[in-house]
Formats: structure tokens, C-alpha cells, sequence
């Protein structure tokens, strides 16, 4: 275990709502977003609790959800259960005439758009009607558990400088991992954490960390030579209940 010294770099923070389409649901909490691109095109990450949501603790469960950023920025999104262990999204704004698409309908077994009826799978997939392309999808992140991980394009907060007043874990780098790499974990306060590897089952294959930290930065290496080839996730879970996971590959 190393604690690093602190880095000047900046990062962005949206105080960002998740809440039903139909009507405005409890506020899930803050997030810290991923950085992929520049402008537009950075990604915001999102946890969502399956409690909020118990059509999605069914297969082929749907609902739609709007994660609303800072200022008027917002974005819907239809998440559907595919498996027990799968989740799909994919925007609600059709791509022929920009109306609304319902949820998951299990007798046609489509997305359905109630305007001229264009007609999607799950995943935004175009099956047919007037729309000339898919619909926008969102990448999901699930591990097991009670929550989930969705990415939204487009919302965006101004940048700050908000290492002393955020937990954060960031990607693990490098990324595609082929011999070494490493991930670092900051605390606005003291807590404990466990940090540990998963595969895609959910199933932990590794624990880096498991203790009593206080406020800081720390660093750990990732001993790869004990992950085969693969995609993996890294997870923070602490007792004052920050919990995020990043997803890894290695290549052997």
C-alpha cells in the first residue's frame, strides 16, 4: 500500500438526479464521470439502485429514466433487463421523427414508437419502420449486487478542482493491461474500504485492499500475472457507502 502525494490536475463533477420519466423520483447522490473525449462527448457515470426500480429486478423488465446534469442538461434513457445478470439501454428519442419511444413491450418483443411505428430491440437495435437508424445505446456496467452503472453522454459541469471534497476511483492504467498496471482511490474522509477485483460473473477474484483508510490518495499495483486473458472490473466499496467499479482488459 502506497499513499501517493496529491495531483494538480483537474477534474469535473456533475451533482447530478436520477428520476423516473413520469414523475421526479428521490435523489440518488453525486457522482464523479468518466472522462472519454473532450466537449460534448464526455461521459457521465451513473448509479442506479434496483430498490428504485423493481420492474428491473424482473427479466425484460423496462422503464425509462432521465439523468438529469447541471443546468437544463438532460437525457432519458430506456433500460431494459435482458438476463439475470445483463442490462441494455438506449436513448427514448426515435430516430425518424425525434417522438418518444415506449418501454420494453414483452408481446412484440420490441421498443416500440408510438408515433409511426418504428419498431427497436431492446439494446436501440433498428427492427423496422420509417427510422433510418438505431437508437442511441448506453453502455451498462452490472457486477451483482443491488445497483448498476450507466453511462449518458452529454452532460457536462464546468471543471474544478475537487480532490479534497470528492471520493473518486479512477481507471485503472493502463488500459489495455498486457504486463503491469495500477489503480488509485481517493478519500474525502476517513472510511473503510475494500478494493477488489471482479470477472464479468461478479465474482471476486482478487481483493487489493481491505482495511481502515484514512483521508488521502492511495495506489496499488494490480498483480496481472494472476488474471488470465480477459475483461475484468475493479470495485470500491466503503462503509459510508461509496461504491464505484471500473472495467479493465488484459491481454496475455
Amino acid at each position: 500500500m502506497e499513499l501517493s502525494s496529491r495531483r494538480g490536475f483537474m477534474k469535473a463533477a456533475v451533482s447530478a438526479s436520477v428520476f423516473a420519466a413520469a414523475a421526479p423520483h428521490n435523489l440518488l447522490g453525486k457522482i464523479i464521470p468518466e472522462f472519454k473525449g473532450d466537449g460534448d462527448n464526455i461521459l457521465g457515470l451513473f448509479t442506479v439502485k434496483l430498490a428504485d426500480y423493481p420492474i428491473l429486478n424482473q427479466v425484460f423488465g423496462s422503464v425509462k429514466i432521465t439523468f438529469k446534469g447541471t443546468g437544463l442538461t438532460s437525457k432519458t434513457a430506456i433500460i431494459t433487463r435482458t438476463s439475470p445478470t445483463t442490462f441494455v439501454a438506449c436513448s427514448d428519442v426515435c430516430t425518424h421523427s425525434g417522438c418518444s419511444v415506449d418501454e420494453y413491450d414483452s408481446s412484440s418483443m420490441h421498443l416500440n414508437c408510438p408515433c409511426h411505428g418504428s419498431t427497436f430491440k431492446p439494446d436501440g437495435t433498428r427492427v423496422g419502420g420509417p427510422a433510418g437508424s438505431n437508437l442511441t445505446p448506453y453502455a451498462v456496467t452490472f457486477t451483482g449486487g443491488d445497483s448498476f452503472q450507466i453511462e449518458v453522454s452529454g452532460l457536462v459541469n464546468g471543471i474544478e478542482d475537487l480532490t479534497d471534497s470528492s471520493n473518486y476511483l479512477r481507471e485503472v492504467f493502463p488500459n489495455v493491461v498486457i504486463d503491469s498496471a495500477e489503480v488509485e482511490f481517493g478519500l474525502f474522509s476517513a472510511d473503510t474500504v475494500v478494493l477488489a477485483i471482479h470477472n464479468t460473473l461478479g465474482i471476486e477474484i482478487l481483493r487489493l485492499a481491505d482495511g481502515r483508510f484514512e483521508r488521502g490518495d492511495y495506489r496499488f499495483g494490480i498483480p496481472t500475472n494472476q488474471l488470465s486473458s480477459g475483461m475484468y472490473f475493479c470495485s470500491i466499496i466503503t462503509e459510508k457507502g461509496f461504491k464505484v467499479s471500473r472495467k479493465f482488459t488484459v491481454v496475455k
